[in-house]
């Protein structure tokens, strides 16, 4: 799960490089705004699994709303 959040996320940088959020609508901007309040904070004590998920929500994350 680790390698597809890695591969993800350079595939999110490589495709960032062609669009850009300046091009967002006001309600695209305000969506991803409260998607990032949302996303969940990480612990020492979280399991390798908990680690994993809360990586890949910050890797879809950032394909979404950091282009």
């Amino acid at each position: 799960m680790l390698k597809l959040s890695a591969i993800v996320l350079t595939l999110g940088l490589m495709l960032g490089c062609v669009d850009s959020m300046t091009q967002a609508t006001a309600t695209e901007k305000e969506l991803c705004r409260q998607w990032r309040v949302s996303l969940a904070t990480r612990s020492h004590n979280d399991t390798p699994e908990t680690k994993a998920s809360i990586q890949e929500s910050y890797a879809r994350y950032e394909l979404s709303c950091l282009k």
